[in-house]
C-alpha cells in the first residue's frame, strides 16, 4: 500500500523533530492568502515545518503541529509529537492528557487485536494518571478511566461491548 504524500511529509517532520533537526520547507505560503482561503493541508504542513525549523524547541509550535496532524487524520503521528512534547515538559498536564485521549481513541478503534487494545488501554491509564498527578481537571479523566476499566473488563471476559463505547 502506498502512503499519501501528505502522510509521508508529516511522518518525515515527526522524525526530524524527534531527532532535533527540522529542515525548513522548500517554499512558504502567503499569510494574507490564508486569511481569505482555506489552506491546502500540504501548505499548512509546510507552515508548521517552517515554525519548527525556526525553533525545534518551541513547545507551542510542536503543540500546534500535533493538533494539525491529528486533525488531518494521522493520530499516530500526533502521538509521536505529543510524546516528544511530554518528554520536554513532563510536569505539564496538557500533553499527558492529550496523549491519554489519543491512546483511548486508539484502543477503541475497531479491528485491532486484543493485545494491542489492552496495551493502549494501559497507556491511556498511565498518561491519564500522569496528567492528574500534575494538576489536570479530575472529572473528565476520572470518568474516562471508569469507562475504560469497564471496557477492559468486557474485553478480557470476551463480553459483547454493544453500545458501551
Amino acid at each position: 500500500m502506498t502512503e499519501s504524500p501528505l502522510f509521508l511529509a508529516a511522518a518525515a517532520l515527526c522524525r526530524e523533530l524527534t531527532a532535533g533537526c527540522v529542515r525548513p520547507p522548500t517554499q512558504s505560503s502567503s499569510g494574507w492568502f490564508r486569511i481569505f482561503h482555506r489552506e491546502d493541508p500540504s501548505q499548512e504542513l509546510d507552515r508548521h515545518r517552517a515554525a519548527l525549523a525556526a525553533d525545534p524547541r518551541d513547545t507551542l509550535a510542536v503543540w500546534r503541529t500535533a493538533r494539525f496532524v491529528e486533525r488531518i487524520g494521522y493520530p499516530d503521528l500526533a502521538t509521536v509529537l505529543l510524546s516528544e512534547l511530554h518528554k520536554r515538559r513532563p510536569s505539564d498536564p496538557k500533553p499527558a492528557a492529550a496523549l491519554a485521549q489519543l491512546f483511548l481513541a486508539r484502543a477503541r478503534r475497531p479491528g485491532r487485536g486484543l493485545a494491542a487494545q489492552l496495551k493502549d488501554y494501559d497507556r491511556f491509564v498511565r498518561y491519564a494518571d500522569r496528567a492528574l498527578a500534575h494538576g489536570a481537571p479530575r472529572e473528565p479523566l476520572d470518568a474516562l478511566k471508569t469507562a475504560a476499566a469497564v471496557e477492559v473488563t468486557m474485553l478480557k471476559g470476551q463480553y459483547d461491548l454493544g453500545g458501551v463505547r
